[in-house]
């Protein structure tokens, strides 16, 4: 994923790479204290629920946004992609 946003707006490369950095840090700090919490609290079937309920709202979400991209023929352009590309340039 990462090599493919290094080529969409190669002036703000820096910026995007940056940000999508940032994102997968914040999952790699939240996800583990979250668990920690959902385990001690309520045990491991709730954090198996859990972990359940935010895959299927994962690809459910990404079946919706892409169902319309895709009948068209053409290549769908990734939401995250979109939202770092500039149109106005």
């Amino acid at each position: 994923m990462m090599a493919h946003f290094s080529s969409v707006d190669t002036r703000r490369r820096a910026r995007t790479m940056g940000v999508v950095s940032l994102g997968e840090d914040a999952g790699e700090i939240a996800g583990p204290v979250l668990a920690g919490f959902l385990w001690g609290t309520w045990g491991v079937a709730t954090l198996f629920g859990v972990r359940i309920v935010m895959a299927v709202v994962a690809e459910s979400y990404t079946v919706v946004v892409l169902s319309g991209r895709l009948d068209h023929g053409s290549r769908a352009q990734p939401p995250i992609e979109a939202a770092f590309v500039r149109r106005d340039i």
